[in-house]
């Protein structure tokens, strides 16, 4: 008889030792023996954030004891006489050190005779494998996973006849696969994966008759896929993706197998006719392969994910497809395939992502894919279809991407496309589509990108949907007329792109209200008149309009682009205190923080950012902070202590002297809400006035601007005095000031003007009549390439790892119900990236972005099935690795050189990070004793 005794946190408060989050608890598992006494066989101490390893030897003393797991705790060490004790324990069957922190090489088991679990996966264990396990006689599962051994793999694991299940995957062990590993009989699961073998798979694999899983994954295998892998009929996943193996897919390997990925290698020649007709056939990975040939008719009704992308296939796509009712996902992206899109696709009721992109079809869309009431991906762009958009189309309510792009596709765009209310992305240039822009588009309330250039699109354009940020791209049409004014309502829009159009007349000021622009592209038009003074962020195309003239009287050159000031980066900045957010985060906080004030103190490289105007307008600040009212110190609240202006720092005027300095945290769309909270009640307990503002939102800057009149009727009112109240805008570069100035001046002029007076505060389009202090802004700062992309990334990544912002992305990712967490661990390392070329071009446009959902995907993948513990440093910078990897993917970044591969990832992601595509986040550590390092006197 077994009963299980519970003992919580709270009846154990008194043992610091073994507090723990409350999910946590002790379990011990009892056997009563019929004298009425009981033995303790079952001990589990998971997850109690215990630290010593002292009292591990006391628990030797439990000689009944039959299993103890003590994962997921902070140990460094295991003792040598628990070693020892222990291992007299004959009855001990399971050892679990998993997720902590030991370090120091692999220590040898003496007696454990009956050990048959060992698991010390997610440490930091070092140094080769070689006869420290050779005594264990029972042991039937060892899990040395997600360390650092190296060396080659080892054979001397107990009793050859007796192991069941071998997991050596993330280590940095080389060499070959042993020739002696079939000697391993009775072995099921076999995970090499993410290690840095070499040689080939030998054949002799295939005398595993019990063998279940074989996962070869990250290595630098090469040659075939041995045919006597077909052999084992107990086998039912087999992964080998990004390896470099070649010639041909054997016949018969997924006679027994559910999963296959040889993704990512240089696999060729034709798929074999069988090898997707198998019944127990699930997913099929075969992307990024050189394999010619047609698709084999044949096809298992089990199939749920199928990818085939990037080969060289040909023929027509199978009408068999009909038949697959569980299809979920189908990938045929990048290949040759011919004839039309078959209707019998339409069938494929359970599809949520199509990607046929980039083949040859031709031909009519059909009808019938209106029957896939559950895709949400439907990509078919660079083909050659043509006819009309099927309005069967819009009736697909949960899409939420669209790309038929660069076809030849006629006719109108239907009216009944708004009835897409999900759709984010459309993708429909390069096109012949013809007539005007539905009105009815200005419902799409989740259109986040438009893309219709190169088509034949005319007549006026109306109201589009408020939501556009991305892009708008209408370039390349047949559209006349004047601009119109309503593009200004796109507030949030980052890209407009209205070149090569007829559009006549002058440059609406009202678009150099739109915050948000980044480019403005309207060059090949007829455009005349002034060109209005757009923000200097704001890249402005204009060639090919030989009727508009700058403010000076002189033609315009074609190009209003502004050399955009070189960015003082918020991670840099936030990690220049040596203080982080975590403990695991520190470590790469320091290294940031010193190549940022080395590279302030080296001159000579040209990366010198206190530049002699800078020291210039910080001393005619220090001059006039006594003649002003209100200093209003400009902060970024993602770092809100990071981007303090250092003058203000140890400034502190008497109680009754002027100025009041107002602590404005600016950029708040992009920093953490809740964080943001706890900075401003922060604030208050210093008795330090502090206000969040964006200051591209105008009902935002509206009700700061009513706080500031507020301050200043109560400045008046203590002074009882009736003068103009003045005040002066500061901060460090970057944090926003003139977007912040500019914004107070314009709404503030139009709110006095709407009450008929200019009164209360008004804010001049020049802070503080002063060009040399707002050359803060405008001086170069930090670059990026003086601290390193990749450290920068790191950072970013670590601070991203640790919050919950990446469970906001959970409903993008492509994982089902019906798939268990092994499927999930597992597509998480098969789509990891790869170091093979990519074979054929990707057409860019530069008001494009498809990559931001797969970007969310890909991080919210491989941290929700990442194993180990993101509070220890040395799995936090395992995982990163990880998503470097699978980020390589989703931004398309396929080199020869990982190094290379791993710079462009780290410069795509920053730039989403920038632009807050990827979340709202506080860089800055929120802490008790975070006035230690800032200190703040007012």
């Amino acid at each position: 008889m077994s009963v299980v005794s519970t003992v919580t946190k709270a009846e154990r408060h008194h043992d610091q030792a073994l507090s723990a989050p409350e999910r946590y608890c002790l379990s011990m598992e009892c056997e009563h023996r019929d004298s009425g006494n009981s033995s303790v066989n079952k001990l589990s101490l998971s997850g109690f954030g215990i630290s010593t390893s002292g009292f591990l030897p006391f628990v030797c003393e439990i000689k009944s004891l039959q299993s103890l797991d003590v994962s997921n705790n902070f140990l460094t060490s295991i003792p040598d006489k628990f070693m020892s004790d222990c291992g007299g324990i004959d009855g001990l069957k399971l050892l679990n050190f998993s997720k902590n922190r030991l370090a120091g090489s692999l220590p040898t088991f003496s007696g454990f005779g009956g050990l048959e679990s060992l698991d010390l996966s997610f440490n930091s264990l070092s140094g080769d494998i070689s006869l420290q396990l050779n005594g264990l006689v029972s042991l039937k599962r060892v899990n040395l996973g997600f360390n650092k051994f190296n060396g080659t793999l080892p054979m001397s694991l107990g009793n050859s006849t007796m192991l069941e299940q071998l997991v050596l995957s993330a280590n940095l062990l080389g060499g070959t696969i042993p020739k002696e590993i079939p000697n391993y009989q009775n072995l099921k699961v076999i995970d090499l994966s993410v290690n840095q073998l070499s040689g080939t798979i030998p054949y002799s694999i295939g005398n595993l008759s019990k063998l279940e899983t074989l996962v070869l994954s990250v290595n630098k295998l090469f040659g075939d896929i041995p045919p006597t892998i077909a052999n084992i009929s107990t086998l039912y996943r087999f992964v080998a993706n990004q390896n470099q193996f070649a010639g041909t897919i054997p016949s018969g390997l997924t006679r027994f197998l559910s999963y296959l990925d040889l993704s990512y290698n240089k696999l060729g020649g034709i798929i074999p006719a069988e090898l997707l007709s198998q019944p127990n056939l699930v997913h099929v990975d075969l992307s990024y392969n050189l394999l010619e040939g047609s698709i084999p008719e044949n096809l298992s009704s089990s199939l749920f994910r199928l990818r085939l992308g990037i080969n060289y296939l040909n023929g027509s796509i199978p009408s068999s497809f009909a038949s697959l009712k569980n299809l979920t996902y189908l990938e045929l992206d990048n290949n040759s395939l011919t004839s039309g899109i078959p209707g019998e696709l339409g069938s494929c009721q359970s599809l949520a992502l199509l990607n046929l992109a980039q083949n040859e079809l031709k031909g009519s869309l059909p009808t019938s894919l209106g029957n896939l009431t559950k895709l949400e991906i439907l990509k078919l762009q660079m083909n050659k279809l043509d006819g009309e958009i099927p309005v069967e189309i819009t009736k697909l309510s949960k899409l939420s991407t669209l790309n038929i792009s660069w076809n030849s596709l006629m006719g109108v765009i239907p009216p009944s496309i708004s009835n897409l209310g999900n759709l984010a992305h459309l993708y429909l240039q390069g096109n012949n589509l013809n007539g005007p822009i539905p009105n009815t588009m200005s419902r799409m309330r989740s259109l986040l990108e438009l893309q219709l250039g190169q088509n034949q699109l005319s007549g006026s354009i109306r109201q589009l949907p408020l939501t556009l940020q991305i892009a708008l791209n209408l370039s390349s049409n047949l559209f006349d007329g004047t601009i119109p004014g309503t593009l200004s309502q796109l507030t949030d829009l980052e890209v407009l792109d209205l070149s090569n159009n007829r559009f006549s007349g002058a440059i609406p000021d009202s678009l150099t209200q739109l915050s948000s622009l980044t480019q403005l592209i309207l060059s090949n038009n007829q455009l005349s008149g002034i060109v209005p003074d757009f923000r200097s962020f704001t890249a402005v195309q204009l060639s090919g309009n030989l009727g508009l003239v700058n403010k000076s009287g002189n033609a315009s050159q074609g190009s209003l682009k502004k050399k955009k000031p070189i960015a003082l980066d918020p991670i840099a900045l936030a990690v220049i205190p040596p203080m982080a957010s975590a403990e695991v985060t520190r470590t790469i906080a320091r290294a940031i923080g010193n190549a940022v004030v080395d590279a302030m103190r080296e001159k000579g490289r040209g990366g010198w950012w206190f530049t002699p105007h800078m020291a210039a307008a910080s001393r005619a600040i220090a001059q006039r902070l006594s003649l002003v009212d209100f200093v209003l110190e400009v902060r970024d609240a993602r770092i809100p202590l990071s981007s303090e202006f250092h003058l203000l720092r140890n400034y502190s005027p008497a109680a009754s002297s002027p100025p009041r300095r107002i602590i404005v945290l600016n950029k708040t769309d992009l920093a953490n809400r809740s964080q943001l909270k706890e900075w401003v009640k922060y604030f208050d307990q210093l008795n330090c006035i502090s206000y969040g503002v964006n200051s591209h939102n105008k009902d935002n800057v509206k009700e700061f601007l009513n706080f500031l009149q507020a301050q200043v009727r109560e400045l008046k009112r203590a002074d009882h005095s009736s003068y103009t109240a003045t005040m002066m805008i500061v901060g460090i570069p970057n944090v926003g000031k003139s977007a912040l100035a500019s914004s107070l001046h314009q709404i503030g002029r139009i709110s006095a003007e709407e009450k008929g007076k200019l009164k209360h505060v008004t804010v001049s389009p020049h802070p503080g009549e002063t060009r040399d202090i707002s050359s803060l802004k405008n001086a170069g700062s930090i670059r990026d390439c003086l601290v390193g992309e990749k450290e920068l990334a790191k950072y970013f990544l670590a601070v991203l790892n640790l919050s919950d912002e990446y469970k906001k992305w959970e409903k993008l990712t492509s994982y089902h119900n019906d798939e268990s967490l092994e499927d999930h661990k597992a597509e998480c390392l098969s789509g990891s990236g790869s170091d093979m070329k990519q074979k054929k071009h990707y057409l860019t446009d530069h008001t494009q972005d498809f990559i931001v959902n797969d970007v969310r995907r890909s991080l919210f993948g491989t941290i929700s099935c990442f194993g180990g513990d993101v509070q220890a440093k040395e799995d936090l910078d395992r995982l990163i690795e990880v998503q470097f990897s699978t980020l390589r993917e989703a931004f398309k970044v396929l080199t020869e050189s990982s190094e290379d591969a791993n710079t462009k990832v780290a410069t795509k992601l920053l730039n989403l990070y920038r632009t807050g595509r990827l979340g709202h986040y506080t860089l800055d550590p929120f802490a008790v004793s975070v006035k230690a390092f800032w200190p703040m006197q007012q």
